[in-house]
């Protein structure tokens, strides 16, 4: 082989791996462009900052520049054009247009005072077709823990429905059919209260956590959808059979955290502070409260 061909073949090399294309991939695709052969160039899944924004852009020009503001949870619409995220720090949920991702641009807010009382704290969103859910928690304290969800349309940020959740939440989680939303109601414990023969910060401390799913239903209005509890505890209050083989440190007292539902309708829960993941199916009642199956522990 020629010096010329030597130096030809590791441009062609280099050019391959600058792209990003496998290694393997890569001395295929140039054996083959040696060859005079076409083909379509082939790229590794990964993620690739476009763009950063500061939320603090986006806040109302007439807050104060030393109130703080965050950006937790976020969704994206469904034509991928707007996305929206929580901002538990200043009570409000936040939109921007990311038509164009490489500058992301400032919508708005939407403060919880508009929606509620300006003491709520939104912990979790996702979109589903032209709505937001927003998941807010309401609580007056840990030993009085409540919540709700709220529906807002998309269009014009205004609710549209609203759901009690019977307890404190934390994250949502929508199933990819988007039939179905699950919540996480942690009911999170009071980190200066000691249970009876506990240290401080210990469980158990009613109420037990549990998941809250809501049935979107094919063609529902907002209106129309319905909310059912499932359960991480018996009915009587003792732990699922299934916690207590877990050797929790106390499954009486679930802190369901994280969410997520794959394409299976499979629900996984994750439990705060222990290493045990849950998971049930959310095609029924029956089925998704009983029995629950451990997924996983983790180191």
């Amino acid at each position: 082989m020629s010096p010329k061909s030597k130096r030809t073949r590791a441009a062609l090399a280099a050019l391959v791996v600058a792209a990003g294309t496998l290694g393997t991939a890569g001395a295929a695709q140039v054996e083959q462009s040696h060859r005079g052969q076409q083909q379509h160039q082939q790229r590794p899944s990964l993620f690739e900052r476009t763009a950063t924004y500061l939320v603090l852009q986006n806040r109302p020009a007439d807050e104060d520049a030393e109130a703080g503001s965050v950006a937790e949870m976020s969704s994206v619409s469904e034509d991928g054009r707007t996305l929206v995220y929580n901002d538990a720090v200043a009570r409000r949920i936040g939109f921007l247009d990311i038509a164009d991702p490489d500058r992301p641009r400032g919508l708005g807010t939407l403060s919880l005072d508009q929606l509620g009382d300006a003491e709520d704290e939104p912990t979790s969103v996702t979109v589903v077709g032209q709505y937001v859910l927003v998941v807010v928690d309401t609580s007056a304290g840990h030993a009085q823990p409540s919540g709700r969800l709220d529906v807002v349309s998309l269009r014009d940020r205004k609710r549209v429905a609203s759901f009690d959740l019977g307890g404190q939440p934390d994250s949502i989680a929508l199933s990819k059919d988007k039939r179905y939303a699950a919540i996480a109601i942690e009911n999170e414990r009071d980190e200066e209260a000691t249970p009876p023969g506990r240290d401080e910060g210990d469980l158990p401390q009613t109420p037990a956590g549990f998941v809250q799913i809501l049935d979107l239903g094919r063609g529902a209005t907002p209106a129309q959808r319905r909310t059912r509890k499932v359960p991480l505890t018996m009915a009587d209050g003792r732990a699922l059979p299934v916690l207590a083989k877990a050797s929790i440190s106390e499954p009486t007292d679930p802190e369901p955290e994280y969410a997520s539902i794959n394409s299976r309708n499979q629900l996984a829960v994750t439990l705060q502070r222990t290493t045990v993941s849950l998971s049930s199916t959310c095609g029924t009642l029956t089925a998704l409260s009983l029995p629950v199956r451990v997924l996983a522990r983790f180191p």
